[in-house]
């Protein structure tokens, strides 16, 4: 049976999220992103290279790329690349509605927070378009940690 709807358990304190494929349906947009930045250096980015890289960071993730293809990519170019291409689509973003009903369901009773491995500018535009922009108390993103997911930082910063 498919839940209709989330509750937290009374005890709780706070709320902490993640942002891409939790409140936000961003992973198809973020995985066509990558594909086609990835295709201008000669890189076939599948499915399974996607979710074996979900979390890290942008320019981490061109690190791991340059690592795993033995390429010399720079980091901000093919970065960069990726981020305007996943711009061009964001706006399409749906929201995982089951989760954003619990954020507006617990707004103002319970602290919540946000924490992603993307960059606070396109964190906020995706909470904006989903909006839940109002709804956050803390927001934790790259930009914040040393140690990006999975590293358990970005979560302990939320907390």
């Amino acid at each position: 049976m498919i839940k209709t709807k989330l509750e937290i358990n009374p005890k709780a304190k706070g709320l902490i999220f993640d942002l891409d494929g939790t409140l936000a349906d961003t992973m198809p947009i973020h995985y066509i992103a990558w594909k086609n930045a990835a295709s201008r250096y000669g890189i076939d980015f599948t499915p399974g290279l996607f979710m074996q890289l979900a979390g890290i960071p942008l320019y981490p993730t061109v690190e791991k790329l340059n690592q795993i293809f033995g390429k010399l990519i720079d980091p901000q170019e093919m970065g960069d690349l990726k981020e305007a291409e996943f711009e061009k689509n964001m706006q399409l973003t749906p929201e995982i509605k089951i989760v954003t009903d619990l954020v507006r369901a617990n707004h103002g009773k319970i602290p919540m927070a946000v924490g992603t491995g993307g960059a606070r500018r396109l964190a906020l535009k995706t909470l904006e378009i989903i909006d839940l922009e109002e709804y956050i108390d803390v927001l934790v993103c790259s930009e914040d940690v040393q140690n990006y997911k999975p590293h358990p930082e970005t979560f302990l910063r939320c907390a």
